[in-house]
This record gives C-alpha cells, structure tokens and sequence, in this order.
C-alpha cells in the first residue's frame, strides 16, 4: 500500500510505484547543484549522504541543459521505463532491495534529495534508485534477496533471477527515436551522461547505495569502460 510521509495520510491508491524516469545528469546545471544543506559544491552533482563531497558526476563546466550539449542525441537516453523508487532496505544486510513504492512528501530528505519524483541518475551504476542490478552475480557484496529488475525491466522476461540480458527496458533518446534495451545494455554509461562528463567506474557506492556496488556495475565495466586499474580511475563520457 502507498504511504505517506503527510500525517494527513493522503493515499495516492494501491499498487507498486512504476512509471517512467528520466535521465537526471541531462536535467542538471553544472553551476547550479547544491548539496543537502543548501549550499554550493563546485559544479559536480554529488552522493546523497551528508558529509561526503565525493562526486558522482562531474558535469563538463558550460552544461546546461540545452538539446546542443547532450552529445549525439541518437546515443542519449531522455527517459526510460523506471520505478520510484527502488531502495535499498539495508547497506550490508542480505535483504538489499525491496519493491519499489509511493511516498507523498514535499520533505527531500524522504525522497532523496538527487532525485525528482521520476528521474534517476540512470541504469549504469550502483547509485540509481530505479533500475538496481544487485541480482546479478558480482555486482554487490550480498545476494538480492528481491530482483527488482522486473519493475524497471518490465518488458523481457518476469521471472526473478535470470541470466542478464533477459530483463528489457524502452528507452526514448534526444532525437526522439526509442529503443528496447536489455539490462546489460542499459547499463552502458555513455547512455545517460552528457558529452565530456567524468565519472570513477570502480568507485565504491555509499550511504543509501547497496554495499559492494560501484558507480558501474562490475558486468559493465568490462564492456563498457575497459581498461581501468584503480577507483581513482576516470572514464569520460563520449
């Protein structure tokens, strides 16, 4: 059942909370970003815990949100199937995710500050709270004990636990052609940065993030950003 964070108990209706997200680093200014006690952090969007000024993605210093800026628009996903949200139901514990659902509440610390109502940093990484890949075997310290890939991934297959590359999500770009992708392909980056952002694939996730996740997903990284040898290490968005 939806909840609320209203004591009023506003209901907005049964049911899981899936819908579509869109991709938040495009939405973003790279002057404009601010962390949870309003204040400025230099440009780069950054995790969502308290303290922590290690960036997740350092936005290139002229973005803003303009179709010119985004890259190749045929290669830049806008929105996607998604669920609101999908978190972790403990940082270390074998039960890391549950099932996404509903929370009514205008406090961002309820609904995590870097995310909108619908948007989401994308499916690349350990830091998304709408596409978590945790059941696939190497990607997280602990076995999910939900696959929650059926939300987001809700056009290939509907059982839990299968193989990556069975679970598919449609994908709508900025030159607004769409795309099915499984979720292995989605977890490509490129996909959901703006051109010129950096990110450290193998950086280890923190606070809300599942332990042993990294801001790529380990299956991904191979693939997608080779040649990697540290956390330090920088990829930069093509």
């Amino acid at each position: 059942m939806p909840v609320s964070a209203n004591s009023a108990g506003a209901d907005a209706g049964p049911g899981q909370g899936i819908s579509y997200c869109t991709a938040q680093a495009f939405l973003c200014e790279s002057w404009d970003l601010f962390g949870v006690d309003d204040t400025r952090l230099n440009g780069n969007l950054v995790p969502p815990v308290g303290g922590n000024s290690q960036p997740i993605i350092g936005l290139p210093p002229s973005y803003g949100p303009r179709i010119t800026k985004v890259g190749d628009g045929s290669r830049k996903i806008f929105a996607s199937d998604g669920a609101r949200a999908v978190i972790p139901s403990a940082s270390g514990g074998i039960n890391v995710e549950r099932p996404p659902e509903y929370l009514i509440s205008s406090d961002i610390s309820r609904t995590n500050w870097d995310n909108t109502s619908y948007a989401d940093w994308g499916a690349f990484g350990g830091w998304t709270h709408s596409a978590y890949r945790t059941a696939v075997p190497g990607n997280a310290t602990h076995p999910a004990a939900i696959d929650t890939r059926i939300w987001a991934y809700r056009h290939g297959t509907l059982g839990a636990f299968k193989a990556a590359g069975q679970y598919r999500m449609n994908a709508v770009f900025f030159d607004g052609h769409g795309e099915t992708l499984d979720d292995l392909a989605s977890s490509n980056p490129a996909l959901w940065l703006p051109r010129g952002s950096s990110i450290q694939p193998l950086l280890g996730c923190s606070g809300s993030a599942v332990a042993g996740t990294k801001t790529v997903w380990s299956d991904a990284v191979t693939t997608y950003c080779p040649g990697l040898t540290s956390t330090s290490s920088v990829w930069v968005s093509p």
